[in-house]
């Protein structure tokens, strides 16, 4: 593609700005323009976009992908944003491009399981350049936020090593970057684990972990028109580490979700906390011992989350506003043992579904939820296009109390 082509590409897809009244979708129905399914196989890193079609992604030698989303009024158009070695450091790496007509469902997968390629190539990807002023080593964790379909700023960290990282932000205009800005400075230690959502005022809300010297604590910054509020704790200084958040909007403000570790049974829970006029309920502890790593499902048939990945840790990030349940996705103690947690708009567990892993060859990486499956759930795997299906039960009553998920008879 030439550098011209690949202009007109990227201002086609990721022009910054609402759409016109006439294009722009209802509210309700943003989220199926922002979202992506990633998954990696022996034979490379791909997309599954929500209509099901798939882009094999030509990431440079040694490059991890780190978050993708759909963009474009139709949803036809992608954004993935990854890491690759540069020099003695690491820099962000940006492609978009719109899908082809997708894989072959028939050929999708190998007699090995691997995940096939696409059937029909889509246009060449366009390279984006990186936000300007690197200062320091390293780039990591590049979070792409899209704002309507439409790509409005790019959130990461930066630093000289991986105790020494800032958080900062650079807006998109449609046509290049803006001048990069500071939202949190180097800390005592690490900050990690970057998940952003766009709340229904049009507002940014961004989380992630940040060690204050004892343990890790969940912190959090607010957006709006590229200015950002001092990074603040969510809940109370603890003596426990708090790690990997997920946020996603919920009606009046957002829902967050990360796992807190419970000395007393030596194990992380996965603990929820609302946001709501620009302050932060109690945090209440939602997920048994042993749960970790939570993500934020989609609630609506059709609709797929943004993903990212931490390293070998895959984390999914719903950023548009929708309306409907929330639901939480996360690991459990057991093996290859999954749980997930519908809340309501007040962030109260309402029901459960736990699934324990029977050693299916189809079982591989982190699952989604498959939509539309009541009365039961369903999870599907990406990789290998396995599922698993397990029924709905009650939440517990005091979620500060809860034991081991057990599976449904």
């Amino acid at each position: 593609m030439t550098a011209a082509a690949a202009l007109v590409l990227v201002a086609a897809l990721l022009v910054a700005g609402p759409p016109s009244a006439a294009a722009a979708p209802p509210a309700q129905d943003v989220e199926a323009t922002t979202g992506a399914v990633q998954a990696a196989s022996q034979g490379g890193t791909w997309l599954e976009l929500a209509s099901g079609r798939r882009v094999e992604l030509a990431l440079p030698a040694g490059a991890w992908l780190a978050a993708a989303g759909t963009v474009g009024e139709s949803g036809d158009g992608w954004i993935a944003a990854a890491v690759a070695p540069a020099g003695r450091g690491t820099e962000i790496v940006l492609l978009a491009g719109r899908a082809g007509r997708g894989a072959d469902p028939d050929a999708a997968h190998g007699t090995d399981g691997a995940a096939g390629r696409a059937a029909d190539a889509a246009e060449p990807a366009a390279s984006l350049p990186p936000p300007p002023g690197r200062s320091a080593a390293l780039r990591l964790e590049p979070l792409p936020l899209i704002e309507a379909g439409r790509l409005a700023g790019l959130v990461w960290l930066d630093g000289a090593d991986r105790r020494s990282l800032a958080v900062r932000y650079a807006p998109w205009s449609g046509m290049g970057w803006g001048e990069p800005r500071l939202i949190s400075p180097p800390g005592p230690g690490s900050q990690l684990a970057l998940s952003a959502a766009r709340l229904d005022d049009g507002s940014w809300l961004l989380a992630w972990s940040a060690f204050d010297g004892h343990d890790d604590e969940i912190v959090w910054s607010l957006g709006r028109e590229g200015s950002w509020s001092a990074p603040r704790r969510v809940a109370a200084d603890n003596d426990v580490p708090d790690i990997t958040p997920a946020v996603v909007a919920a009606d009046g403000g957002a829902l967050l979700a990360w796992s807190r570790l419970d000395a007393a049974a030596g194990a992380y829970r996965v603990v929820t906390a609302r946001f709501r006029n620009g302050r932060w309920g109690e945090p209440q502890v939602v997920g048994p011992a042993g749960s970790v790593f939570p993500s934020f499902e989609p609630a609506s048939p059709g609709l797929l989350p943004v993903v990212s990945s931490n390293h070998s840790v895959v984390r999914l990030d719903a950023q548009a506003p929708r309306p409907g349940p929330a639901r939480l996705l996360y690991v459990t103690s057991r093996p290859n043992g999954w749980e997930v947690l519908e809340l309501d708009a007040a962030g109260r567990p309402s029901r459960v579904a736990t699934f324990v892993a029977g050693g299916e060859s189809g079982e591989a990486g982190r699952p989604v939820l498959a939509p539309g499956r009541d009365p039961s759930a369903a999870l599907r795997y990406p990789l290998t296009g396995g599922e698993r299906a397990a029924s709905w039960r009650p939440a517990p009553a005091t979620s500060g109390d809860r034991r081991e998920a057990r599976p449904q008879p």
